[in-house]
């Protein structure tokens, strides 16, 4: 690929500006270029990325970029944008490349361009003066600013790489700050680190389920949670990639490492289709086939593993202390399952305080302190103490973290953020493990039933959410059809050029036709020339008549105004004739100053 676009720049520059076409012939060549292009780009692009090479983005990009460059380098007076569209095709391959690291090779070019394309703008402007007429205080202004742009560029080169560093280290720190909940361990506490957090985690459109989980925890150790099964191989899953009148869909604003559903998501349907799955049941992320959206049905599932020795596995120091509780509850391993639980939640609910402001005594064990002493805390420690509680009654028990979906949008779905980071536990009742919710709901506290957006919060969910829909359809776009999409959109607006170009072909912009007009018009001013807005060209002519030019210069003037105005509003004469006489008779008036 390298090699094509190496021969065509080489090939437009060795042959030069030789070939003349109308706006017609421009547009079609430069289409038929753009397209020949991207199908060459496609045949040649490397199925796998190759490290140091160019990807298929960068050939699909790049090359009929240069290509249309190198079509209208040769041409001889390009009608549609001139060399600043040459330019900036070039200046797109450019970029394109500098995806790739090669070392000097880039710097190299890219300054090399930079001082090219000054000089072919500046050729092509000749209302600019000659830089023979530059004076000193402009030659210090031009060496000054060029002293200003290489110190910022090699101070930004050292700088920016350094600032990058400093912002990524600072956010992935945050990111492990705000995910401690969700690893494979939790220390008592570190859920509610997020309670403060508007982070938008995921919408939930449909039924939305009351609890979505994304972890499970199964053995404790004192203060922590460890999830025994951690390095058990997960299950490769694949998924359709549609799911049409889903009950659920789930929009992840951000790229998890797992995915949240409520226990017995049925059918599950990823945008990527495929997921993998633990023996706890929980969905995770496949390397490489992350889906921003996720569809599911409730009902029945097949369920996850049922429930080992280490469900119902309490540390031989904690034992005596909820035997104990239980006792005093009238908790009886004879009861049913499903009446001891309910009777352990009953207490927990009717004799515990949720609060996020509390002190606990650092040196006594947590989940004693908070049965037998002080009585008030967060979820974490109402869902540990009844899974604690439930296994000592011999009620197989784990312990979930994941999320409340509590909050409404007035939009029509419900946003999950992470201030709403929850934990409860799931028991087991002989068939199925069932969710069980001890932390009370406190109007004044994170842990509340339901929430209203705001409606200006709202709008704004509203605006990422619907961006979020639009990135999600263009992360499904191939390279070819993004490519593909920009070559018709640069052939559009080709064509829109060449259209209005033609309908204003009998009152031509003075200005933008003919940039030797205006470097005539600043000479007539210097030589005592008042023009004022809304003169005509015998304006123009009757002024010169009452100035100082000379008879000579006067009648040259009037004859080259005569053949402007009658190529500009008639079509008549050629153009490069013009052009010519203008910038002629703009450098006699410049001399003669």
């Amino acid at each position: 690929m390298r090699g094509v676009v190496l021969l065509a720049a080489f090939v437009a520059v060795l042959i030069g500006p030789r070939l003349s076409a109308d706006r017609v012939t421009e547009t079609l060549g430069s289409a038929v270029v753009l397209i020949a292009g991207l199908v060459l780009a496609q045949l040649t692009a490397p199925l796998q990325p190759i490290s140091g090479a160019f990807d298929n983005l960068v050939v699909l990009f790049a090359l009929p970029t240069s290509m249309l460059a190198s079509f209208r380098a040769l041409l001889r007076q390009p009608h549609t944008g001139g060399v600043r569209l040459t330019l900036m095709s070039s200046l797109c391959t450019l970029v394109a490349s500098g995806r790739v690291q090669q070392g000097l090779t880039f710097p190299i070019a890219a300054f090399a361009f930079i001082v090219f394309a000054l000089v072919a703008l500046r050729t092509e402007d000749v209302s600019r003066a000659p830089l023979a007429h530059f004076s000193r205080f402009h030659a210090a202004v031009l060496l000054a600013g060029f002293s200003l742009g290489v110190g910022l560029a090699v101070g930004m080169s050292f700088t920016l790489p350094k600032l990058y560093e400093a912002v990524v280290e600072r956010l992935s720190a945050r990111w492990a700050r705000s995910r401690a909940g969700f690893s494979d361990s939790m220390e008592l506490g570190s859920l509610a680190g997020l309670e403060h957090s508007e982070r938008v985690v995921v919408r939930v459109r449909g039924k939305a389920p009351s609890l979505i989980r994304g972890m499970t925890w199964d053995s404790y150790n004192g203060r922590r949670w460890e999830a025994e099964a951690t390095n058990e191989p997960r299950e490769v899953v694949e998924t359709p990639v549609t799911k049409l009148n889903a009950e659920v869909e789930l929009e992840f604003s951000s790229l998890p490492d797992r995915y949240f559903v409520p226990l017995g998501a049925n059918d599950i349907t990823t945008s990527t289709g495929v997921v993998e799955r633990d023996v706890y049941g929980n969905l995770w992320v496949s390397p490489g086939f992350f889906s921003k959206r996720l569809w599911f049905d409730k009902g029945n599932v097949a369920p996850p593993r049922a429930p080992s020795a280490v469900d119902l596995t309490v540390p031989n120091y904690l034992q005596p202390t909820l035997d104990s509780v239980l006792r005093s509850w009238g908790v009886s391993r004879s009861d049913p399952p499903n009446t001891r639980v309910e009777m352990i939640k009953s207490r927990l609910l009717s004799d515990y305080v949720y609060s996020t402001n509390f002190e606990r005594n650092a040196s006594r064990e947590p989940i004693i302190d908070f049965l037998l002493r002080n009585k008030e805390g967060h979820c974490e420690y109402f869902a540990s103490a009844f899974t604690l509680l439930a296994r000592r009654a011999e009620v197989p028990a784990r312990l979930i973290g994941g999320y409340r979906v509590v909050e409404q949008s007035p939009f029509g779905y419900a946003i999950v953020r992470e201030r709403h980071a929850h934990a409860w536990s799931e028991i087991w009742l002989g068939e199925r493990w069932e969710t069980m919710d001890p932390t009370p709901v406190d109007s004044r506290a994170a842990v509340q039933l339901t929430e209203q957006t705001g409606w200006f919060p709202a709008l704004l969910d509203g605006v990422r959410t619907t961006w979020e829909i639009a990135d999600d359809w263009l992360a499904r776009r191939t390279g070819f059809e993004m490519a593909m999409a920009l070559v018709v959109l640069g052939f559009g607006w080709l064509l829109l050029r060449l259209v209005r170009g033609r309908k204003k072909r009998s009152v031509l912009s003075e200005d933008k036709t003919m940039p030797e007009l205006a470097m005539l018009l600043k000479e007539l001013r210097n030589h005592g020339i008042t023009l004022d807005v809304g003169d005509t060209f015998a304006t123009i002519r009757a002024k010169a008549d009452q100035s100082k030019l000379t008879e000579q210069q006067t009648g040259s003037l009037k004859s080259v105004l005569n053949e402007y105005e009658g190529f500009a509003y008639g079509g008549l004469g050629d153009a490069s004739s013009i052009r010519a006489r203008l910038s002629t008779l703009g450098s006699q008036l410049r001399e003669a100053r």
